[in-house]
């Protein structure tokens, strides 16, 4: 079962579809995403905008699960959007969707660090994406924001709404349990993340200091293209340099690696010791690049001295990297349900018993500098 395939499931459990509403300019993504849309029994089209206005005026009166934006448009109106729409509703979900460009990749990165949880490319008759790929992409992130919306309690059911109201808490999950954190101290730091994951790297970044003496290596599901800018964002937002991993490359302490879009980042023993590895082997997961091929590399090279973080992502990627890095002795931390965009992918690893952490989302750099014992 594809990870669409299952968050379809999951998210349909409630019955009710899932309502939409989609804000582009009649057109070319207008028009498809639409047809998805009213084709899927599972989800229901609420309202179709055109502009940030009336798209606050139809969150006022009706409920919405998620939104698809199409990034048509310049980059200051789709951020006035994004404003206005988080304003009303600061746990909204937002899917953006556009063509491959480099102006669509910087516009939707500026999406994403304002609140936005996904961005979709549209298939094109020069792009190895097809049709189907797109359906399933977008349907099952839907879903899953769907999902996500639909788990609190005494949700509004009303479909009018003249003033803004924050949505209840969210009931979440039963209790899981815990086991205590490594007593090795860590030779190295590594993420993985996918839907919300660049907010939440820039959150988690943003706090590791200067003076960091760990690599650090992530894997976010990303297409190419996008993780150069995304780690062009993270130089300017952390105090440690980022930039994509490079094969052959030294781990350097202080350094943080992103793994390339549509490659695998994986850490090997070279002549001068631990260095990135890149390739193009099969998906892990369904994804390129994948977590789990990360952390289980990490294993062979330091043991169970690794610290790692699974931050907001659909699916369940890396819980079987996770298992080898807690078999090894490392120590393992999770973001927690109600942070998390998606809690598929840190769901799965907290689900499985093998987390010393599941901490909201200002909780875990904290978490991780405490667990480093080093005066900063």
């Amino acid at each position: 079962m594809s990870v669409a395939q299952r968050e379809i499931e999951i998210a349909t459990k409630a019955g009710e579809p899932i309502r939409v509403m989609i804000v582009a300019d009649p057109g070319f993504v207008g028009d498809k995403v639409r047809g998805i849309v009213e084709a899927d029994p599972r989800l229901t089209l609420v309202a179709q905008v055109v502009d940030g206005v009336s798209a606050v005026s139809a969150l006022r009166r009706q409920v919405i699960d998620a939104v698809v934006l199409d990034i048509g448009q310049t980059e200051a109106q789709i951020k006035v959007t994004l404003s206005r729409m988080f304003r009303l509703d600061p746990h909204l979900k937002v899917l953006m969707v556009g063509s491959l460009s480099f102006t669509n990749v910087k516009i939707s990165m500026m999406g994403l660090m304002e609140g936005a949880a996904e961005f979709l490319v549209t298939p094109s008759s020069h792009s190895k994406r097809t049709e189907k790929d797109f359906t399933d992409g977008l349907t099952s992130v839907l879903m899953a924001f769907g999902r996500s919306t639909r788990e609190v309690e005494g949700r509004h059911t009303t479909l009018h709404r003249d003033l803004p109201q924050p949505r209840p808490k969210r009931e979440l999950s039963k209790p899981i349990s815990l086991r205590p954190a490594s007593t090795k101290a860590p030779q190295i730091l590594a993420f993985g993340s996918s839907t919300g994951g660049p907010q939440a790297l820039f959150s988690v970044l943003a706090l590791l200091p200067s003076s960091l003496k760990l690599p650090v290596v992530i894997t976010q599901h990303m297409p190419a293209t996008f993780t150069a800018l995304l780690a062009g964002h993270i130089n300017k937002h952390s105090a440690l340099p980022c930039a994509e991993g490079k094969h052959g490359e030294p781990l350097l302490p202080g350094h943080i690696y992103l793994a390339p879009g549509d490659h695998h980042m994986t850490v090997c023993k070279g002549p001068n010791g631990p260095e990135i590895a890149i390739d193009q082997s099969p998906p892990v997961n369904f994804c390129r690049p994948a977590v789990d091929p990360l952390f289980a590399s990490l294993v062979d090279i330091y043991g169970g001295n690794i610290l790692a973080t699974m931050l907001t992502g659909m699916g369940a990627d890396g819980l079987n990297g996770s298992r080898s890095i807690v078999e090894a002795g490392g120590t393992l931390i999770a973001q927690d349900e109600e942070s998390s965009v998606v809690w598929g992918m840190p769901g799965a690893v907290a689900k499985d018993g093998i987390c010393a952490a599941v901490l909201p989302l200002d909780e875990i750099a904290p978490f991780i500098n405490q667990t480093l014992k080093q005066d900063w």
